[in-house]
């Protein structure tokens, strides 16, 4: 469980500018996997008892449970069971996909409000992300790219027209067939459909990445 002290220090990183409504949501996406699920609940929980000290909604789409309820609506006001998990599937882009595709369309978010995209097991660790998006809603996109021009999709924001449009172009089929990143496919669709001066590229998120490896090895990054 998460200390009370970090919890007190997030909340000290919050800005004055939460004190005013934002058309600014954070959807976070999740499995309800039985391969380390009680390690996957800690990390969710972490995540949305973090996520509960600033004011921005906060919504989660689960994609693996067969139920209607779990653990997560304890934490969070609006969860949605996409039901959507292919567990055949190789590529785990294409299946965080296809749940956020039912995630936009059952949340019916404004076509622009600006959404933050997070993966349901990387806490912030501080709140700064949120805060430059806050003070910086001209912009239609903000992204952090890693060393080959992907951009981190664990986290990241864009506007919600963009991201319905994004996603309803990408090809799940031939993403699973040869294996293409979902980073790659989005940071193509933005360069292709975002102005420059719309994007808000970042030198930090401000999580903690969480990343299992092929053979289920862990590797934590601050990114």
């Amino acid at each position: 469980m998460l200390q009370k002290s970090i919890l007190l220090a997030l909340s000290l990183c919050i800005t004055d500018c939460f004190a005013i409504q934002q058309p600014i949501v954070i959807l976070c996406t999740g499995a309800l996997i039985q391969q380390k699920s009680e390690e996957r609940k800690a990390e969710y929980i972490t995540v949305l008892n973090i996520l509960n000290q600033q004011p921005l909604p906060v919504f989660f789409v689960e994609s693996c449970s067969t139920e209607g309820f779990s653990y997560l609506n304890d934490y969070c006001s609006h969860v949605f069971y996409s039901h959507s998990n292919n567990f055949k599937l190789k590529n785990k882009g294409v299946n965080e996909a296809k749940a956020m595709i039912k995630a936009l369309k059952y949340f019916n978010f404004d076509d622009d409000i600006l959404i933050i995209k997070l993966t349901g097991r990387y806490p912030f660790n501080n709140f700064n992300f949120i805060n430059l998006i806050l003070q910086n809603q001209s912009y239609d996109a903000f992204v952090k790219y890693d060393n080959h021009g992907q951009v981190y999709t664990g986290c990241f924001a864009m506007r919600c027209k963009h991201m319905k449009n994004m996603l309803s172009q990408l090809n799940l089929a031939a993403m699973e067939t040869h294996m293409i990143n979902i980073e790659a496919e989005v940071a193509s669709f933005i360069h292709k459909n975002i102005t420059p001066d719309r994007i808000y590229e970042v030198s930090s998120l401000g999580i903690t990445a969480r990343f299992f490896g092929h053979d289920g090895t862990l590797d934590i990054q601050k990114l």
